[in-house]
């Protein structure tokens, strides 16, 4: 996997969506119940920071689960490929998800300056 995808300035800290971005356009069956075709993120002058309209999945949570709901080990280990091959990247990922059962809280992990820091979860 391309090592920039997780560049810290392309994540939104406390959100619980996956943003996942098509590097060269094709068909991704193991991104949902029906294939996604996406469009190459540059494509009519996208940027990363600002893709193509139609080169981006979203889910939420793990995409990774996502795909393992859709087919399984073999759906998985397609994502793993496409992302390993360049075909994809992600964009933006899910933050980490904590339970605080002494006070009943949800909450889910950031950086702020080098430091973590917790947040309540936005679905935004």
């Amino acid at each position: 996997m391309n090592p920039n995808c997780l560049k810290a300035e392309n994540m939104t800290n406390n959100c619980l969506k996956t943003i996942v971005v098509c590097i060269k356009g094709g068909s991704y069956p193991f991104l949902g119940s029906n294939a996604r075709t996406l469009v190459p993120y540059d494509t009519d002058g996208g940027t990363i920071a600002n893709p193509a309209s139609r080169s981006t999945h979203e889910v939420y949570g793990d995409v990774f689960a996502r795909a393992y709901d859709v087919g399984g080990d073999r759906a998985a280990a397609g994502l793993a490929k496409a992302l390993e091959r360049g075909d994809l990247a992600i964009k933006q990922t899910s933050a980490p998800v904590l339970f605080d059962d002494s006070v009943d809280e949800i909450k889910v992990i950031r950086t702020v300056g080098g430091e973590l820091d917790v947040v309540d979860p936005t679905i935004s």
